[in-house]
């Protein structure tokens, strides 16, 4: 597949050539690290998982009859046996295969008792080789495959046999791909750049007026913040200054000698401990809102840069991360194997759009797939994919019309915010399935 527009350069024989490469090294992927992909992280209070391979043996018939399961929230009977024989645990989930598969959520609690921890030590130390007993985990993972059924003669996998997890947090790419360019670099000659949205000329005006407009958006709120604090510094300032006059006239009305500057401060201080409280709080929030706007104006500021970088770049490949590299999975939620598969697949049908159309029209292409699967299909609820009998490359095949048709509503939504991309966001084969009806046939007889 040969990027669009850009001449062959000359290479070495014994140069690799490539046109296109997709990565898929997993969440902690060195080569995204490489290429600068943005990521957002979310984070979630801690979370370990356990992993145990156990050699799955058909002739066995206790092993053959074991049934797969999964049950979470803390509920089942299988994390009852867990609990009772003191292993603290949330979920757990058994699968057969090559191997006797299980993944149990373990509190930090019970590895420690257990002494499967050496040492409560704190953020990524928890889980380092140092601080791991493998024979204490050993020794806890044959417990739990017993507890659930699994003949304590079997035997562990080589590889694997038991390991620790740490799923407290989950990466997700910001944007589904990254472009590589060669570019002019001075006096130093030519060299690679990686672009991202700027690659897209359609994507790259999007970005430039959204992050225009949380600046403006930041920059207005904290001058509203600010004019409040001075309105408030006012009303202050007022209060104070009627609390000394009422209590001055309150000692001439009773014809006593005038309250001290003391007393009168004292009175003052009385009369303003709320607004002087609403002024600490508003600060607070003053300085908040500065650091938004602080990070908004950072965030425009990267961005021009990269702007940039794309000018007078040429020979443009894609990177498509694929699988974990593009979205970490949350275990609990089980969508490692949904989006990995479906990435793979919607990263697929945007290098066959890159090879029959342009570059342009596959990062669009994919940009699209990747919203879908983000903001529609979330964590995969019933009646967001087809029967897989039809899958193709092809998304429209394995996402459900409805979706793609929410998608394009979300797209033309002032209200959906950074979604709110315009029609010029949908791809155009996408938007002539819409207009001539086809989307809306496809559902009817997926309704079947």
């Amino acid at each position: 597949m040969r990027p669009s527009r850009c001449p062959r350069p000359r290479r070495r024989p014994q140069e690799p050539t490539f046109d296109a490469l997709l990565l898929a090294e997993g969440e902690w992927s060195s080569t995204c690290k490489k290429l600068s992909v943005t990521k957002a992280i979310d984070r979630f209070s801690l979370a370990i998982g356990l992993v145990i391979n156990l050699v799955y043996d058909e002739t066995q018939p206790e092993l053959k009859k074991l049934k797969p399961f999964v049950q979470s929230g803390g509920l089942g009977s299988e994390i009852s046996k867990l609990v009772a024989a003191g292993i603290n645990a949330e979920n757990i989930e058994l699968l057969k295969g090559e191997t006797v598969y299980l993944a149990v959520t373990v509190k930090k609690p019970t590895l420690l008792a257990k002494n499967v921890l050496k040492e409560d030590l704190p953020g990524a130390q928890l889980l380092t080789r140092a601080n791991v007993d493998d024979q204490a985990l050993l020794q806890l993972a044959r417990s739990v495959a017993t507890l659930v059924g699994v003949p304590p003669a079997t035997p562990f996998c080589n590889h694997h046999p038991a390991k620790l997890f740490d799923f407290s947090s989950r990466a997700r790419c910001l944007a589904p791909f990254k472009v590589l360019a060669t570019k002019r670099l001075g006096s130093e000659g030519e060299g690679v750049v990686a672009l991202d949205l700027s690659a897209q000329p359609f994507l790259a005006e999007l970005e430039s007026a959204w992050l225009a407009r949380n600046v403006d958006e930041a920059t207005s709120e904290v001058e509203a913040k600010q004019q409040s604090i001075e309105a408030l510094e006012a009303e202050i300032l007022d209060a104070g200054e009627h609390a000394r006059m009422t209590a001055l006239q309150l000692a001439e009305a009773a014809g006593v000698p005038p309250p001290s500057e003391e007393a009168l401060e004292e009175a003052a201080m009385v009369a303003t401990v709320h607004g002087r409280e609403r002024r600490l709080t508003m600060l607070k929030q003053l300085a908040q809102t500065k650091g938004k706007l602080t990070l908004a104006r950072s965030d425009e500021s990267k961005w021009k840069a990269q702007l940039s970088s794309a000018q007078g770049a040429s020979c443009y490949v894609p990177v498509f991360p694929i699988g974990d590299s593009l979205l970490e999975p949350f275990w609990p939620q089980g969508l490692g194997s949904n989006r990995g598969f479906h990435s793979a697949l919607d990263a697929a049908h945007s290098l066959r759009v890159l090879r029959q159309e342009t570059l342009h029209a596959s990062l669009l292409d994919r940009q699209f797939s990747y919203d879908v699967m983000v903001h529609v299909g979330g964590a995969f609820p019933p009646g967001i994919i087809q029967p897989g009998s039809n899958w193709r490359a092809d998304y429209t095949t394995r996402y459900r019309p409805e979706c793609l048709q929410e998608m394009i509503v979300k797209y033309v939504n002032p209200n959906s915010k950074r979604l709110a991309k315009g029609d010029g966001a949908v791809p155009p084969w996408v938007q002539a399935m819409k207009d001539s009806g086809a989307l809306k046939k496809l559902a009817a007889e997926l309704s079947k």
